[in-house]
């Protein structure tokens, strides 16, 4: 990251990924490249964005993790045309710009007319993406940041990205905005948050291995419960935004208001979400593992008492699967001329996401929770 950046601090990133070889889900495209992109969908195609809608605000909470975020904006892009919805965005007041695209020369190049990324945010979308790895590659990004004075918002397109990768990070945006207004926490605030209610934990923990008292273990109880909300809060905030943002516009697709997008994009959603499922429940159901040790070695006087917390990551799970299964049911219908290709992806870009120091760090506090 060069000097012009490094003074920022990231605050969120949002991301999409597609590749050229197929794989491993994690929106990931099992597609050579979209040919409707070349045909029946060129920047062009549809109808113009409603820029009224700039100015408006409907705020509503998702069925995805009731994630709070203005309607307007999405109804705004709808029914656009590529081009009128890289002219929204940049109506957002986002910086709005492309990665060079630098592979097959039959791929459609569906977001040309955008101007070229700076170097300064280059150099944060090679540190999201880590480069191209087996075929592998980050489709866009959203990065919100501040130099101490304001808050600066950016959105990056691969060159050949569709009009659903740029409706997707501009509902990361959309959701970012939204979290602000509702002064929800988020970035360092929640990763303090975590970090100190873990080890509030631990400490609460050991103290009832010495005392025994009934206080000591409704600390714990209640310190669990705290834990696995926040760690909850962190993931609906970071990575499973992704699955909430897929979801929602899988299902204006399936309700037909969203146009103008292809076969090829609703597959590769339900396969992300798919990917996403198994990535970023991984965090959740470590914690569970420590709460059901906790349990375990307590014995007697556990009995019950953190049914609460196991059951709330139980919801979780579940509610994860029902999307999972939904974008699989949605995408199972559509022929879209293409067929797959087959092959091993090193996705290490996409699980960067969740193997943030932060994360690393947890997980490791994991493992070492009952090493003493």
């Amino acid at each position: 990251m060069r000097a012009g950046v490094a003074l920022f601090l990231v605050f969120l990133t949002g991301c999409s990924v597609s590749t050229n070889t197929g794989g491993k889900p994690g929106h990931v495209s099992q597609y050579s490249y979209d040919p409707a992109l070349c045909t029946t969908l060129l920047p062009d195609t549809g109808a113009p964005a409603l820029y009224e809608n700039l100015r408006a605000t409907k705020t509503v909470e998702s069925p995805y993790y009731a994630k709070r975020y203005n309607r307007a904006l999405l109804e705004g892009v709808l029914k656009a045309s590529g081009e009128e919805t890289q002219n929204f965005v940049v109506g957002m007041g986002i910086d709005l710009s492309k990665i060079p695209f630098t592979g097959a020369s039959n791929t459609c190049l569906f977001q040309h007319s955008l101007p070229v990324v700076s170097d300064s945010l280059f150099d944060v979308w090679n540190d999201t993406a880590g480069g191209d790895h087996g075929g592998g590659h980050l489709d866009g990004l959203f990065v919100a940041f501040s130099d101490g004075r304001h808050i600066h918002e950016a959105i990056m397109v691969r060159e050949d990205a569709s009009r659903w990768t740029l409706v997707h990070e501009m509902m990361h945006a959309n959701f970012f905005r939204q979290r602000q207004a509702d002064g929800a926490r988020s970035g360092k605030a929640l990763k303090d948050a975590v970090q100190a209610a873990y080890t509030k934990l631990k400490t609460d923990y050991d103290d009832y291995k010495l005392s025994l008292s009934t206080e000591s273990l409704d600390r714990v109880v209640t310190g669990s419960d705290s834990l696995a909300r926040l760690l909850y809060q962190s993931l609906v905030a970071g990575s499973l935004e992704e699955i909430a943002d897929e979801s929602l516009l899988l299902q204006e697709w399936a309700d037909g208001r969203l146009k103008y997008v292809s076969p090829a994009s609703v597959k590769n959603a339900a396969w992300y979400i798919d990917y996403s499922r198994t990535l970023t429940l991984q965090d959740l159901n470590a914690f569970a593992a420590v709460v059901t040790t906790m349990r375990d070695q307590i014995g007697t006087p556990a009995v019950g008492r953190f049914t609460s917390t196991l059951n709330f990551i139980k919801s979780v799970n579940d509610q994860t699967d029902a999307l999972a299964e939904k974008a699989r049911e949605n995408a199972r219908s559509l022929t879209d001329g293409v067929s797959f290709v087959t092959g091993s992806l090193d996705l290490s870009h996409v699980e960067a996401q969740s193997n943030t120091p932060a994360m690393i760090e947890f997980r490791q506090h994991t493992r070492d929770f009952f090493a003493k």
